[in-house]
Parts: structure tokens; sequence; C-alpha cells
């Protein structure tokens, strides 16, 4: 938004991008209906800016309709090609240890008006259902033992994650951003690190840079660096 300001041009830019976006992709439909909510965001936004910015507020609206519909759009795309794997990946957990094919965890979301707020986070069971469930994966003595029989390959290659594609198309999650922390691992690193708190002014993401650059065994100051870069 600071950019914006400086640069009104840049409001000029967002217009043409959204032109050229809307007729190729159903995400400008549904940028459509949430103009209303993004213009209330952006009436906010204009009694901190010069009547000769409102242009520029407008494209911001514009801008965040079109990001939302698209976000949408891209969950359901995502969703549907991914629909018969997901299926398999169900029918085999289920097969092989009985018991829920989906678990989910309380993870922290985005600040609204200052507040962390929290969400459940859905991943696929990869997981024997008399593993403890008060111990970490990472804490518990030998876990390969309590894999279910496609546990680890799922987990490998981040398979078991795919579920969140609905966390997305719920609005809890975003494509890219910071990955969603557990909620005792956020009051733990920011004790450690006050700065950890500047990844909630974001929502969390399916993946992002400290998920591509860093491992299950980064530490929670370098993944925090991979985060705000």
């Amino acid at each position: 938004f600071f950019l914006l300001y400086r640069l009104p041009e840049v409001g000029a830019a967002i217009d043409k991008l959204s032109a050229i976006l809307a007729p190729i992709t159903c995400g400008a439909v549904i940028a459509y209906l949430l103009r209303p909510i993004c213009n209330g965001f952006s009436r906010k936004l204009s009694k901190w800016l010069p009547k000769w910015k409102e242009k520029t507020v407008d494209s911001v609206a514009i801008a965040l309709s079109m990001a939302v519909g698209l976000l949408i759009v891209y969950a359901l795309m995502a969703i549907l090609v991914l629909a018969l794997p997901m299926l398999v990946i169900a029918v085999a957990i289920k097969c092989d240890d009985p018991g829920p094919v989906l678990f989910r965890q309380k993870r922290v979301g985005k600040k609204k008006k200052g507040q962390i707020t929290y969400f459940y986070i859905w991943k696929y069971r990869s997981m024997k259902m008399c593993t403890p469930h008060d111990v970490p994966t990472h804490l518990l003595e030998n876990p390969e033992q309590y894999l279910i029989g496609i546990g680890g390959f799922i987990r490998k290659f981040s398979i078991d994650e795919t579920p969140q594609f609905f966390n997305i198309l719920f609005g809890d999650m975003s494509l890219v951003g910071p990955r969603p922390e557990r909620v005792e691992n956020v009051y733990e690193y920011t004790e450690k690190y006050p700065d950890f708190n500047l990844r909630h002014r974001v929502k969390g993401g399916l993946t992002g840079y400290a998920q591509i650059y860093g491992k299950y065994n980064t530490s929670a100051y370098d993944k925090l660096r991979l985060d705000l870069m």
C-alpha cells in the first residue's frame, strides 16, 4: 500500500492486469461477487489517503477481489485434478489401518485486529491409531514403527498435505505463505524470537520459501529468516 500511495501509476497497471485476467478465468466472476467486501476495505483505506489517490484505492479493491477469486479457482482446480489420487490414498489408508482417513490439528492463523486467530488444518493420517497423540512425531522413539503402509511415502512427498486445498478453499490458508505452526510451537518460538509474530501478519500457506529451501530439521530461527525474506 505504501508503493500504491507513492506510485499512482501502479493503480493503472493493476487495472490493465485485471482486464487481461478477467476474460481468461472464471476467477473474474468470483472477484465480482467479492468486490463489495473489498470495496469496504478500500473505503477504510481511502480515509488515510488524499482525494486524488481515490483511483489507486479503487484499484486496491480490484486487486484484492481478483486475488481472492483466483485463489478460490486454483484451489477448486487442484481439488478436481487430484480427486482420483486423493480417493485412492483415502482407500489405502482405510484398508491399512481402520480409523479416520483425515486428522486435524489446531494451528495459528492470521492476526485480526491485533488478535491471534486459530483454525484446524487438515491432513491425511499417516500414523497408526495406536500412536501417542500427545507427543510430536519427531519426539517419538522410533517413529517409523507407527507409520502405516503408505505413511512414509505420503510424508516424504508431502502428499499428506493435499487436503489443505480445502483449507485454502474455505479461506483459512493461502497457496503461498509461512506454514501455519502448532499453537504450542508459536508460544515457544515467540518467547525465543519476538519477530516470530511477524509471520502472522499474512495468512499461512500450503508452501513457502522455508518449505522449498528448508527441511523438517531446519531450526525455527532459520525458518523465520526464510519466511521474512
